[in-house]
């Protein structure tokens, strides 16, 4: 018996059964559920394999604070090697949306959230990934850092992502322009507060996330 793909109408289906386990968060699109905490939208995305014939659920994250024209998948968590088949939706989601709450949902889908939360969330996955050299990521816990008004967390993020980044491979440091100038150029960033939240307001506009559930970060 051939298997059956994933119509539209199967991605509204498994979306709202998604969403009913997550009610803190919303329908984005299909497949897509956020909220938005600060300059972060949150949330889990229903990624489909390649024949369209399974899924598997990602905790994601996405920095408001950079130009982009999709969600990103930065911090993505997922279930390795794994796929749910389209007949199977029914009996396993509800496993798996436990699996996702209890094991991969390193920042809270839920009420406020204090930096230092958020902070240690990308320390931990820069420290576990199989993927080095993420350059994003350091620059993801300035920026948050920076949008929230907290100049004593910038200055720890950048003294971070310099201890770490200064160890990298040379051929690694050349891609990102060199150590110095990409330095320069995030502490600058950093220090523009103001077009830091313009960025951000003109990708809420552009990624039409304004309608999500937003929620606060808390300083420390």
């Amino acid at each position: 018996m051939p298997l059956k793909k994933i119509t539209k109408a199967d991605e509204k289906r498994m979306t709202k059964d998604w969403q009913e386990l997550f009610p803190e968060l919303s329908i984005y699109k299909n497949m897509r559920l956020l909220n938005r905490l600060g300059p972060l939208l949150v949330g889990i995305c229903l990624e489909k394999d390649s024949g369209n014939y399974a899924y598997n659920p990602i905790f994601h994250v996405h920095n408001l604070c950079r130009g982009f024209t999709t969600v990103s998948l930065t911090l993505a968590m997922q279930i390795k090697n794994y796929h749910l088949m389209l007949s199977w939706h029914e009996k396993k989601y509800k496993e798996l949306a436990e699996r996702i709450r209890n094991d991969m949902q390193i920042i809270p889908f839920k009420g406020p959230v204090y930096l230092s939360t958020i902070i240690n969330a990308y320390k931990t996955y820069i420290a576990t990934t199989n993927i080095p050299f993420q350059i994003h990521l350091y620059e993801d816990i300035i920026l948050i850092s920076a949008w929230c008004g907290s100049t004593k967390e910038v200055e720890r993020s950048l003294k971070y992502a310099q201890d770490d980044i200064c160890n990298w491979p040379e051929y690694v440091k050349e891609k990102i322009g060199g150590f110095d100038k990409w330095f320069m150029d995030i502490k600058m960033k950093a220090q523009d507060v103001e077009s830091l939240r313009s960025i951000s307001e003109k990708q809420i506009e552009e990624l039409k996330v304004a309608n999500l559930p937003v929620r606060e970060i808390i300083l420390d």
